[in-house]
Protein backbone atom coordinates (compact mmCIF):
# COMPACT_ATOMS: atom_id res chain seq x y z
CA UNK A 1 0.00 0.00 0.00
CA UNK A 2 0.97 3.31 -1.14
CA UNK A 3 2.10 6.06 1.75
CA UNK A 4 -0.40 8.85 2.01
CA UNK A 5 1.50 11.78 1.34
CA UNK A 6 1.74 14.79 3.94
CA UNK A 7 1.30 17.93 2.23
CA UNK A 8 4.52 20.55 2.71
CA UNK A 9 3.47 23.56 4.63
CA UNK A 10 4.16 26.99 3.28
CA UNK A 11 7.67 28.00 4.77
CA UNK A 12 7.45 31.23 6.75
CA UNK A 13 10.81 33.01 6.86
CA UNK A 14 11.78 35.60 9.71
CA UNK A 15 12.33 38.44 8.59
CA UNK A 16 11.68 38.55 5.34
CA UNK A 17 8.16 37.24 5.21
CA UNK A 18 7.45 39.78 8.11
CA UNK A 19 5.68 42.56 5.78
CA UNK A 20 3.57 39.94 4.39
CA UNK A 21 2.10 38.51 7.59
CA UNK A 22 1.92 41.98 9.44
CA UNK A 23 -2.07 42.59 8.88
CA UNK A 24 -2.95 39.41 10.16
CA UNK A 25 -0.94 39.28 12.97
CA UNK A 26 -3.72 40.12 15.80
CA UNK A 27 -6.30 37.43 13.74
CA UNK A 28 -3.63 34.08 14.55
CA UNK A 29 -2.79 32.78 17.60
CA UNK A 30 -1.08 29.83 18.22
CA UNK A 31 -4.47 27.39 18.15
CA UNK A 32 -7.28 28.28 16.54
CA UNK A 33 -10.55 29.92 18.48
CA UNK A 34 -10.90 26.06 19.61
CA UNK A 35 -7.87 25.98 21.12
CA UNK A 36 -6.77 23.25 18.48
CA UNK A 37 -3.02 23.11 17.37
CA UNK A 38 -4.02 22.90 13.80
CA UNK A 39 -1.56 21.34 11.13
CA UNK A 40 -1.42 23.41 7.58
CA UNK A 41 -3.73 20.34 6.09
CA UNK A 42 -6.53 21.12 7.89
CA UNK A 43 -5.93 24.87 8.97
CA UNK A 44 -6.41 25.48 5.27
CA UNK A 45 -9.87 24.65 4.79
CA UNK A 46 -10.73 26.70 7.55
CA UNK A 47 -9.84 30.30 6.53
CA UNK A 48 -10.10 32.45 4.27
CA UNK A 49 -8.53 30.60 1.17
CA UNK A 50 -6.93 33.74 -0.75
CA UNK A 51 -5.08 34.35 2.51
CA UNK A 52 -4.47 30.87 4.14
CA UNK A 53 -0.69 31.35 3.35
CA UNK A 54 -0.42 34.08 4.50
CA UNK A 55 -2.38 33.47 7.66
CA UNK A 56 -0.56 30.30 8.39
CA UNK A 57 2.65 32.14 8.05
CA UNK A 58 1.19 34.48 10.72
CA UNK A 59 0.13 31.64 12.79
CA UNK A 60 3.85 29.90 12.55
CA UNK A 61 5.21 33.04 13.70
CA UNK A 62 3.20 32.87 16.93
CA UNK A 63 4.30 29.59 17.46
CA UNK A 64 8.08 30.12 16.69
CA UNK A 65 8.10 32.78 19.51
CA UNK A 66 6.95 30.42 22.01
CA UNK A 67 9.36 27.61 20.99
CA UNK A 68 11.73 25.70 23.43
CA UNK A 69 14.52 23.60 22.30
CA UNK A 70 15.48 20.17 23.79
CA UNK A 71 18.90 18.03 23.76
CA UNK A 72 17.63 16.44 20.97
CA UNK A 73 18.94 17.15 17.27
CA UNK A 74 17.99 15.98 13.52
CA UNK A 75 21.44 14.57 11.35
CA UNK A 76 21.63 18.01 10.06
CA UNK A 77 22.47 19.18 14.05
CA UNK A 78 19.24 21.29 14.44
CA UNK A 79 17.95 20.96 17.53
CA UNK A 80 14.32 20.14 17.89
CA UNK A 81 12.15 22.48 19.31
CA UNK A 82 8.35 22.46 20.68
CA UNK A 83 5.57 24.51 21.78
CA UNK A 84 3.04 24.45 24.86
CA UNK A 85 -0.57 25.96 23.48
CA UNK A 86 -2.48 27.09 26.75
CA UNK A 87 -5.27 24.59 25.56
CA UNK A 88 -2.97 21.53 26.40
CA UNK A 89 -2.28 22.98 30.07
CA UNK A 90 -5.15 21.07 31.80
CA UNK A 91 -3.94 17.41 29.48
CA UNK A 92 -0.26 18.57 30.73
CA UNK A 93 -1.47 18.69 34.68
CA UNK A 94 -3.14 15.97 34.77
CA UNK A 95 0.00 13.94 33.48
CA UNK A 96 1.75 15.55 35.84
CA UNK A 97 -0.89 14.04 38.13
CA UNK A 98 -0.45 10.51 36.97
CA UNK A 99 3.24 10.71 37.51
CA UNK A 100 3.08 11.73 41.21
CA UNK A 101 2.83 15.39 40.95
CA UNK A 102 6.23 16.21 39.90
CA UNK A 103 6.27 18.65 36.50
CA UNK A 104 10.00 17.05 36.39
CA UNK A 105 8.85 13.42 36.98
CA UNK A 106 6.51 14.01 32.99
CA UNK A 107 9.69 15.95 31.32
CA UNK A 108 12.71 16.23 32.60
CA UNK A 109 14.69 17.51 35.62
CA UNK A 110 15.19 20.69 34.33
CA UNK A 111 11.71 21.55 34.32
CA UNK A 112 10.54 24.97 36.07
CA UNK A 113 8.89 26.26 38.99
CA UNK A 114 6.98 28.58 36.62
CA UNK A 115 5.78 25.62 34.40
CA UNK A 116 4.41 24.14 37.74
CA UNK A 117 2.53 27.23 38.92
CA UNK A 118 0.69 27.03 34.79
CA UNK A 119 -0.41 23.65 35.25
CA UNK A 120 -1.20 24.86 38.96
CA UNK A 121 -3.02 27.74 37.68
CA UNK A 122 -5.08 25.99 34.57
CA UNK A 123 -6.75 24.00 36.89
CA UNK A 124 -7.79 26.49 39.24
CA UNK A 125 -9.31 28.00 36.32
CA UNK A 126 -11.52 24.86 35.27
CA UNK A 127 -12.18 24.36 39.00
CA UNK A 128 -13.63 28.12 39.30
CA UNK A 129 -15.48 28.35 35.67
CA UNK A 130 -17.17 25.25 37.07
CA UNK A 131 -17.94 26.25 40.60
CA UNK A 132 -18.88 29.90 39.73
CA UNK A 133 -21.58 28.50 36.62
CA UNK A 134 -22.90 26.33 39.60
CA UNK A 135 -23.57 29.45 42.06
CA UNK A 136 -25.15 30.83 39.17
CA UNK A 137 -27.34 28.56 38.17
CA UNK A 138 -26.13 26.12 36.11
CA UNK A 139 -27.71 22.64 36.92
CA UNK A 140 -24.28 20.40 35.37
CA UNK A 141 -22.51 18.44 37.51
CA UNK A 142 -18.84 19.00 38.18
CA UNK A 143 -17.90 15.45 36.96
CA UNK A 144 -19.65 15.68 33.78
CA UNK A 145 -18.62 19.83 33.00
CA UNK A 146 -14.84 18.62 33.88
CA UNK A 147 -15.22 16.24 31.32
CA UNK A 148 -16.87 18.29 28.78
CA UNK A 149 -13.93 21.06 29.46
CA UNK A 150 -11.26 18.43 29.26
CA UNK A 151 -12.56 16.49 26.14
CA UNK A 152 -13.29 19.47 24.38
CA UNK A 153 -16.61 18.83 23.36
CA UNK A 154 -19.03 21.09 22.83
CA UNK A 155 -21.81 22.24 25.02
CA UNK A 156 -25.18 20.34 24.74
CA UNK A 157 -27.27 23.02 27.00
CA UNK A 158 -27.55 26.16 28.24
CA UNK A 159 -25.66 25.63 31.90
CA UNK A 160 -22.83 23.41 29.41
CA UNK A 161 -22.33 26.72 27.87
CA UNK A 162 -22.28 28.82 30.76
CA UNK A 163 -19.22 26.56 32.27
CA UNK A 164 -17.28 26.75 28.59
CA UNK A 165 -18.23 30.75 28.74
CA UNK A 166 -16.73 31.22 32.32
CA UNK A 167 -13.51 28.85 31.46
CA UNK A 168 -12.68 30.64 28.04
CA UNK A 169 -13.35 33.66 29.60
CA UNK A 170 -11.05 33.29 32.80
CA UNK A 171 -8.43 32.03 30.15
CA UNK A 172 -8.57 35.15 28.11
CA UNK A 173 -8.57 37.50 31.66
CA UNK A 174 -5.33 35.16 32.57
CA UNK A 175 -3.72 36.10 29.26
CA UNK A 176 -4.52 39.55 29.35
CA UNK A 177 -3.50 40.34 33.32
CA UNK A 178 -0.88 42.27 32.64
CA UNK A 179 -2.47 44.65 29.63
CA UNK A 180 -3.83 48.36 30.45
CA UNK A 181 -8.02 47.08 30.57
CA UNK A 182 -9.74 49.13 27.53
CA UNK A 183 -13.00 49.50 26.18
CA UNK A 184 -12.55 46.85 24.00
CA UNK A 185 -11.10 44.33 26.31
CA UNK A 186 -13.96 44.97 28.24
CA UNK A 187 -16.12 44.16 25.01
CA UNK A 188 -14.52 40.94 24.09
CA UNK A 189 -14.81 39.61 28.15
CA UNK A 190 -18.54 40.49 27.64
CA UNK A 191 -18.45 38.43 24.03
CA UNK A 192 -17.15 36.01 25.21
CA UNK A 193 -19.18 35.40 28.57
CA UNK A 194 -22.24 36.06 26.84
CA UNK A 195 -21.48 34.08 23.30
CA UNK A 196 -23.84 31.48 22.15
CA UNK A 197 -26.49 32.17 25.30
CA UNK A 198 -29.92 33.59 24.41
CA UNK A 199 -31.03 35.21 28.45
CA UNK A 200 -32.28 38.70 28.18
CA UNK A 201 -31.72 39.05 24.33
CA UNK A 202 -28.05 39.95 24.53
CA UNK A 203 -25.85 40.61 21.86
CA UNK A 204 -22.19 39.40 22.59
CA UNK A 205 -19.35 41.77 22.10
CA UNK A 206 -21.89 44.89 21.90
CA UNK A 207 -22.25 47.55 24.07
CA UNK A 208 -25.88 48.55 24.83
CA UNK A 209 -27.55 51.86 25.46
CA UNK A 210 -30.33 52.09 28.56
CA UNK A 211 -32.66 54.34 29.48
CA UNK A 212 -32.70 55.19 33.26
CA UNK A 213 -35.91 56.09 34.35
CA UNK A 214 -36.00 58.47 37.53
Amino acid sequence: MAKSRVETPPIFSFPDDFKEIAPFINQCDVTDAKGRYLPWAQFKWRVDKKNAESLWKAVKFKRMSQYKKIELKDEKGKPFVYCTPHSMEATLYRLVKITGGNVGAAADSTASDSLQSKFLVSSLIMEEAITSAQLEGASTTREVAKKMLEDEREPIDEDERMILNNYLLLQYAEQKCKDELTLDMILEFHRIATQGTTENNVVPGRLESITIYT
